[in-house]
């Protein structure tokens, strides 16, 4: 907590070094490409279940950097989930577990962007669904820090709700935006319209 607290910019590139593959990684570990753990289809590194399991909240410095730097964290949780989506969408091991598609949401200015997803997605941050723990819990974590948003500062909540529908690639922080919104509606009027441009994200639910 202290360090996430006192040296945002530090746990940030450490976290991101620790976490996510690259081309490069896979050059120069080929067994990488052979891994039958969920992590590597999700541009994750192999090997992290051990660290984040069980998925939790808690687990990692996640929650502490939400709290005291929002925009830093929130720059970090899109990247991360941006790139895991693009490593699902445009496999570079295998093929993906199940398949993935565009999904278009339009927003109150006329603007559009379009995000990956599927069910296991969708359902990652609930457990329902088989991926990486690391991912899990940074979901969670974001759930958390954004429910505590709402309670205590109402008024902040649906710009920064919109503001990750606009900038996510990926349909796993959508569904934290959706269960958000759905548990404060009063709060979240044009993310919840945002959200029901999409079809497929009302039939998720």
């Amino acid at each position: 907590m202290l360090v996430a607290r006192d040296l945002p910019d530090l746990v940030i590139s450490v976290a991101t070094d620790y976490l996510l593959v690259s081309e490069e990684d896979l050059r120069r570990d080929p067994y990488c490409r052979d891994s039958l753990g969920t992590e590597i289809p999700f541009g994750i590194k192999d090997n992290l279940q051990h660290d984040f399991f069980p998925a939790s909240a808690l687990r990692g410095p996640w929650f502490p950097l939400l709290r005291y730097h929002p925009r830093q964290a929130l720059d970090f949780f899109i990247h991360v989930f941006n790139h895991s989506a693009d490593w699902y969408a445009h496999p570079r091991v295998r093929d993906p577990i199940e398949p993935i598609w565009e999904i278009e949401l339009t927003f109150a200015d006329g603007t559009t962007r379009k995000q990956w997803g599927n069910l296991k997605f969708w359902s990652l941050y609930r457990e329902t669904s088989v991926g990486p723990d690391v991912l899990q819990s940074l979901l969670m974590a974001l759930e958390r820090w954004l429910l505590k948003l709402a309670d205590e500062d109402p008024k902040r909540l649906d710009a920064i709700l919109v503001d990750i529908l606009r900038r996510s690639e990926s349909a796993a922080l959508a569904a934290v935006v959706a269960g958000v919104a759905t548990a404060h509606p009063r709060a979240s009027g044009e993310a919840l319209l945002v959200l029901l441009s999409a079809p497929d994200y009302i039939a998720f639910r």
